[in-house]
């Protein structure tokens, strides 16, 4: 069954719906499995099913308007909904409404809760406030779920700057999902005033763009791309972002191929 799911949500097939009825079938399968303990492993089920069944709510579920929402307008809903508790953008609002997530959390290994995030998110086809909601959630569970947001995100970074391996639509997307969601999580109130601190954004983007000669932007192209990606976000940017990327960026050549 798992084969079969992996294969149905391949991006080439575009098949994702086909995700929530595997769910169900896994759901009643599991509950087959209770009841017969002594035919199956109910934990080891539990787990694979539950699994399967969180890609099935980062991926298939949520209201049409919000599967329909690129990372940007996921991004900006959740960024205007902070504060308002009943916005179905809000943290605390998509908690309550699906109590799965702590079962998520509490049952998935942090490496199977990283692999499960990079697999949706290179679906490019996803319910991205749910994904960017579970991250955040995520930073706030522990330490080490701090660290391995991080650990996502850079590794999104490194995928999306390497044009030998990934079209250009993808290069974009990658870094445009790592540069929102490292915001979202540092921003919202979840996340950096979280009993487990996770860096603001602008230590982050100047950590990973900062001047470097052996660095990231270290070639001309690649600055050339990351002000590309980043002229893409200017209508969902803040002034004070904007100035930063500029300082940043600014400190090669002082202008002189990035403007």
């Amino acid at each position: 069954l798992t084969g079969i799911v992996n294969a149905s949500v391949q991006p080439e097939n575009n098949r994702i719906s086909s995700i929530t009825a595997a769910a169900e079938l896994c759901i009643r399968i599991l509950q087959i499995a209770k009841q017969q303990p002594s035919v199956f492993k109910p934990a080891a089920v539990s787990n694979n099913f539950l699994y399967l069944h969180a890609q099935s709510l980062f991926t298939a579920a949520g209201t049409r308007e919000q599967r329909a929402f690129t990372v940007e307008q996921a991004y900006k809903a959740i960024r205007q909904s902070s504060g308002l508790v009943d916005s179905p953008y809000s943290l605390q609002a998509w908690e309550s409404r699906t109590p799965i997530v702590y079962e998520i959390l509490e049952k998935l290994s942090l490496p199977q809760i990283v692999e499960l995030m990079h697999k949706v998110i290179s679906l490019k086809q996803a319910n991205w406030s749910f994904v960017f909601l579970f991250l955040t959630l995520l930073g706030r569970h522990s330490s080490e779920g701090t660290a391995a947001i991080l650990e996502l995100i850079n590794r999104l970074v490194t995928i999306g700057f390497d044009n030998t391996a990934t079209a250009l639509d993808d290069q974009e997307f990658y870094v445009k999902f790592a540069i929102l969601a490292c915001r979202i999580v540092s921003e919202h109130p979840c996340g950096g005033g979280s009993r487990h601190s996770f860096p603001s954004y602008t230590y982050w983007f100047k950590a990973q763009f900062g001047f470097r000669k052996d660095g990231i932007l270290a070639a001309r192209k690649a600055r050339q791309f990351l002000v590309k990606v980043l002229t893409a976000l200017l209508p969902f940017e803040t002034p004070a972002y904007i100035t930063h990327h500029i300082g940043v960026l600014g400190q090669y050549k002082k202008g002189a191929d990035v403007t």
